[in-house]
């Protein structure tokens, strides 16, 4: 089915206030800190439909990463086993400790996890390699789905470029056009081993 599967793709804007946006591209900043981040545009489309044309890339740079997102409510095991990206949500307070090494074992071929609050809350984000943070929103307020997509695609290309996730370590990302009313960011925290595993029987959907 693919429901709720989408296929993102991410090129690098390199902080330039004059490149122009490219129609139904979403933006977002990552700001690690010391000089080091990263400006990139996501397009974003179903990834049942037929494959479309790229469109005109700006100063023609290229699209820089290419994946697929399972959202929450993706059930599809095909579509599951090979997204490089899936994310859950989860209901209470904290997600249950075992719920990130399932999804590590159930999905071996996928880079970046991430747990949603189902309400208020942070996000949980996982690596494959085992590093793990929470998205921490900057004002008070939920991370709310339509961002952590976001958040999380911006992870898997920050990867994916080479660098490590541990120089994420309170680096702030900012969706800053697309799907966002009004900016809205997040802090990533990093968990150290046994932190925050409360709440051993949360649901997750």
């Amino acid at each position: 089915m693919g429901g709720d599967t989408s296929l993102v793709r991410i090129r690098d804007v390199c902080r330039r206030r004059d490149v122009l946006r490219v129609r139904g591209a979403e933006r977002l900043r990552v700001d690690a800190g010391q000089g080091s981040g990263m400006l990139v545009e996501l397009r974003r489309r179903p990834a049942a439909l037929p494959d479309e044309r790229l469109p005109v890339v700006p100063e023609g740079r290229p699209f820089v990463d290419e994946h697929l997102v399972a959202g929450t409510s993706e059930r599809s095991p095909a579509w599951l086993s090979c997204a490089d990206v899936i994310v859950r949500r989860y209901s209470n307070r904290e997600p249950a400790p075992g719920v990130v090494d399932d999804l590590r074992g159930r999905f071996p071929g996928c880079l970046v996890m991430a747990l949603t609050p189902d309400g208020r809350g942070h996000a949980v984000v996982a690596t494959a390699s085992g590093w793990r943070a929470r998205l921490v929103p900057v004002r008070p307020a939920s991370c709310l789905e339509e961002h952590v997509l976001s958040y999380v695609s911006a992870i898997h290309a920050w990867i994916t470029a080479g660098w490590p996730p541990e120089a994420l370590t309170a680096a702030r990302l900012t969706v800053t056009y697309g799907c966002a009313a009004a900016p809205a960011a997040v802090r990533v925290i990093p968990e150290k081993d046994g932190e925050d595993r409360r709440d051993a029987h949360a649901r997750v959907g």
